[in-house]
């Protein structure tokens, strides 16, 4: 068996893109451009799942990433009468009027 390349990962990435019919991507759904920008990635040697990754983590490392999380889970808890609607209305209004950029 021959040696690996040296310029090929050791590990092989599961996404897999298929084959599609041509056609432009603007007739398409999502999943078909993101597909499309899958696949001009590979075609530059850069790992697509590994892009997506760095740019999750950077989004999730923001203030306003973790507050809106927060607004999430706290409307979750008024949703199951764990909280009052007072509450998310005054954590909304603070977070929107005094740390969020708009």
């Amino acid at each position: 068996m021959a040696a690996a390349s040296p310029e090929l990962p050791t590990t092989r990435s599961k996404a897999s893109a298929g084959i599609q019919p041509a056609g432009t991507s603007a007739h398409r759904g999502g999943t078909a451009l993101k597909r499309d920008d899958a696949r001009r990635l590979l075609a530059r040697n850069v790992d697509p799942g590994a892009e997506r990754r760095a740019a999750r983590v950077v989004y999730q490392s923001t203030f306003e990433a973790v507050a809106r999380d927060y607004l999430g889970r706290l409307s979750r808890h008024v949703r199951d009468s764990k909280r009052s609607t007072e509450t998310l209305k005054k954590a909304t209004w603070i977070l929107e009027r005094f740390c969020f950029r708009t």
